[in-house]
Parts: structure tokens; sequence; C-alpha cells
């Protein structure tokens, strides 16, 4: 067999390992940036959701004015977590504080703590998780 002959196989085969390397890396790069887009919207949706949940109410409980009071105490204390939100969370519960739509000193108070926490700085925030943060 030629040596030329030889070189174009060994091309040919580095190029057949290349091209299927490059087509997983494609595709896990696909998939990734497919699940980091729906991570963002399903975020999106939740936020909303608890920002509408804490201002209107939603569901046939509402009638009941001590379990409204609990889920909005809950949703106050959850909207910490959207860290991407945080500005726009801020203003929203201060506005909502400042409102008359305070019914109950615990809930003033839990969104005192969700502002305090969101305005601590980074190293401040507890590592670990504590009742009282």
């Amino acid at each position: 067999m030629p040596v030329w002959l030889a070189n174009i196989r060994d091309i040919f085969t580095a190029l057949a390992v290349f091209g299927g390397a490059a087509t997983f890396v494609w595709g896990a790069f696909q998939w990734i940036v497919q699940r980091r887009d729906e991570r963002r919207r399903d975020r999106f949706i939740t936020y909303h959701k608890l920002v509408k949940e804490l201002v209107q109410g939603d569901g046939p409980d509402d009638a009941e004015p001590q379990t409204y009071l609990h889920r909005q105490i809950a949703i106050a204390y959850e909207l910490r977590r959207f860290r991407g939100y945080w500005p726009v969370t801020v203003r929203l519960l201060r506005h909502f504080r400042n409102t008359a739509a305070i019914g109950h000193p615990a809930l003033a108070a839990e969104i005192d703590r969700a502002i305090a926490h969101i305005r601590r700085p980074w190293w401040k925030r507890p590592f670990v998780k504590r009742l009282d943060c």
C-alpha cells in the first residue's frame, strides 16, 4: 500500500472522530441552553404567580383570613430566593408594606425580614439556613 493512501486513511479517521466529537459537543450545548431557558421561564412564571398570590390571593381558601395570612407570610419569605428579581422585589415589598393591604403585624415583620435579607451584603448572609434569617 502506498504511503499517501495510508496518510489519507489516517486523515479520514481523524476527521470522523473529530466530526463525531463535534456532533456530541453541539448536542450537549443545545441541551444545556434549552434547559437553562426552561429554568428561566419556570422561575419567571413562579415569581409572578407568587407576587399575584401575595397581592391578590388566589383560590377558594381566600375566604379564611388566617390561611390567607399564613400564605402571604410564606410568600414574603420565598420571594427572597429569586435573586434575579431582587431590585423589583424590594420595591414591591416596600410598596406593599406601606399600603393599607397589611392587616397583620406578622406579615409586616416578615416583609421587613425579607427586605433586610435582600439588602444584607452577600458575605453577611448566613451560609447555614437558620430560622431567624
